[in-house]
């Protein structure tokens, strides 16, 4: 057999396993290191911290469960402070969210923006990667750069299941952007008629005044 055809082969076992492996919690099959290392190698995948975040925002699980098996730190960043967590959070890759999960990733670490992943899952819509979050006790309530909670992102990203979510696991419906605006205020600017109404029926205060002494409804 050549060796390309080895190193075919090799791969395709590789994967098979892997997917064997992902669906049995009990499994006693262990990857070394080195087997992982030289798997992602034959992929053309080399082992960087960049490249392990590049990855998980491409949605590659197997090369991020190669990288993993490498013994590669998962709070790593890039040159932008992305980890793998937020980067695949904000892709809505919720299988490699959960898998980094399961290696403690952490779930309220920051990228240069500010953002950490539940703020970026809200902000780009994601909703089974916050249900995944805030599974791990992701701080609800972070604030971005601009003072904007998970609420209030995901009601600029017109998401109302996930307003539904946030609200449903405790979100702070008060809680005031750097500008004083409320999650209804921004509903309101959007022009989010749904979630305005559903946040006025969870008791958003209309009258709640901003930095500048506006209201929702002035």
């Amino acid at each position: 057999m050549s060796g390309a055809r080895t190193a075919a082969v090799s791969l395709a076992l590789l994967t098979w396993l892997l997917a064997a492996v992902s669906c049995r919690s009990d499994s006693k099959v262990v990857l070394s290191p080195e087997m992982a290392e030289r798997q992602l190698s034959r992929r053309g995948i080399p082992y960087r911290e960049k490249t392990f975040v590049e990855r998980a925002r491409k949605g590659d699980l197997l090369a991020v469960r190669l990288f993993i098996a490498a013994k590669m730190n998962p709070n790593v960043t890039d040159e932008e402070g992305e980890t793998a967590l937020i980067a695949a959070a904000g892709q809505g890759h919720t299988k490699i969210v959960e898998r980094l999960i399961a290696i403690n990733a952490k779930v309220d670490q920051r990228n240069r923006e500010g953002l950490n992943a539940l703020l970026r899952a809200a902000r780009n819509g994601k909703g089974d990667v916050v249900r995944a979050l805030l599974d791990r006790q992701s701080d609800i309530n972070a604030q971005g750069p601009d003072g904007g909670t998970a609420l209030m992102y995901a009601v600029w990203s017109n998401s109302h299941t996930i307003v539904q979510t946030l609200l449903d696991r405790g979100a702070d419906i008060t809680a005031r952007d750097v500008d004083g605006s409320t999650s209804l205020t921004w509903a309101v600017f959007y022009n989010r008629a749904s979630i305005v109404q559903t946040l006025l029926e969870r008791g958003a205060d209309p009258d709640t005044k901003n930095n500048l002494g506006g209201t929702a409804l002035m």
